[in-house]
C-alpha cells in the first residue's frame, strides 16, 4: 500500500471489529474504504485520528459492496491472507479456485476449514 510520509507520522489504528488483526494510518484506511463504501464521510480522517472507531475494507465484499452474513452460506467471506480484500462465496473470482484447474493454468488460491466462522481463506490476484 502506498503511504504517504504525513500519513506514517500519524500512527495506526486498530479496525473496530474485535477479531480483526488489521491496524491502519487514517489517510490510508480512508482511501482503501473509498473503493468498497459508497458514502465516506469527509471528517473520517480526523475522526480516526481522534481515536474514533471504524469498519476496516476487510468487512465488505470487494465486488458487491455488502458486509458478510452469517447465516446465509453464499454470503460467507472468503479473507485474503495478505492483503485486506474479502469476497463473499458467490463473488468470488473464478481465478481464485479450491483446486487447481490445469487445463486453464488456474492454481488453488482457496482453503475451507482453516478461519473460524466457516471463513475461507484465500491468496487473492
Amino acid at each position: 500500500m502506498d503511504c504517504s510520509f504525513s500519513s506514517l507520522n500519524q500512527g495506526v489504528f486498530k479496525c473496530a471489529s474485535a477479531t480483526c488483526g488489521f491496524f491502519y494510518h487514517p489517510q490510508c484506511v480512508t482511501k482503501l474504504l473509498h473503493r468498497v463504501v459508497e458514502d465516506v464521510p469527509p471528517e473520517l480522517v480526523s475522526n480516526i485520528a481522534k481515536g474514533e472507531p471504524f469498519t476496516c475494507p476487510a468487512h465488505y465484499c470487494c465486488i458487491c459492496k455488502e458486509m458478510e452474513n452469517k447465516k446465509e452460506h453464499e454470503l460467507h467471506f472468503a479473507v485474503c491472507r495478505r492483503c485486506p480484500k474479502s469476497y463473499h462465496r458467490k463473488c468470488l473470482p473464478r481465478k481464485i479456485a479450491f483446486e487447481d484447474i490445469a487445463e486453464e493454468g488456474i492454481v488453488a488460491r482457496a482453503w475451507e476449514g482453516l478461519l473460524p466462522n466457516n471463513r475461507i481463506l484465500i491468496y487473492c490476484l
